[in-house]
């Protein structure tokens, strides 16, 4: 899907592939919401690369077992 932004720069975004787990309705419907999102202003492109770069739980259970100590619990 191509869309252009308010600023006027051209942007695509893949839906995915075409086949058995995404027909051709659920892609125009996918399409017309990512759409709707760039009228009011949004940037499909910008919140999937944000989503990518965010960290994992695992990532961040790590960062809190050094931070704060990993405490062993006794049952």
């Amino acid at each position: 899907m191509a869309f252009q932004q308010q600023t006027g720069r051209s942007k695509r975004k893949t839906l995915g592939r075409y086949g058995p787990t995404l027909s051709l309705g659920a892609a125009r419907e996918m399409a017309r919401a990512l759409l709707a999102d760039v009228v009011r202003g949004g940037d499909p492109v910008a919140d999937a690369q944000t989503l990518r770069h965010s960290p994992t739980v695992n990532s961040l259970a790590a960062i809190h077992d050094r931070t704060c100590g990993a405490k062993e619990t006794s049952r």
